[in-house]
């Protein structure tokens, strides 16, 4: 029952948030394009790992992280500014370690 429940709430705000930012928009007031982004983005994240650990009984996928890659790409795809997102998500995170590194000679 809480697995449904929560892939129901984010279901709902994956798609009613961005229909209310369509809404505010077309109506003239505008509260802003980042947030509803990273909240659709998260949502759609979140709610893709609750889908992939129903099909991939043991799969340990971390609902954390694939809310972090789906706002992640939500927010580059939107923007199309693919080094903003990396820099962006190294900020929100604070783990600079998580960046892959380069090997040096």
């Amino acid at each position: 029952m809480p697995k449904t429940f929560e892939a129901a709430a984010l279901l709902s705000i994956a798609v009613f948030n961005p229909a209310a930012l369509l809404v505010s928009l077309g109506s003239g007031t505008s509260g802003g394009l980042l947030a509803p982004m990273f909240m659709a983005g998260t949502a759609l994240g979140a709610l893709f790992t609750i889908v992939g650990n129903a099909l991939l009984q043991g799969a340990p996928l971390e609902p954390a992280a694939f809310a972090l890659v789906g706002m992640a790409a939500f927010f580059a795809a939107a923007l199309r500014a693919t080094f903003a997102l990396i820099v962006f998500a190294f900020e929100i995170t604070r783990n600079y370690d998580a960046i892959p590194t380069i090997p040096r000679d």
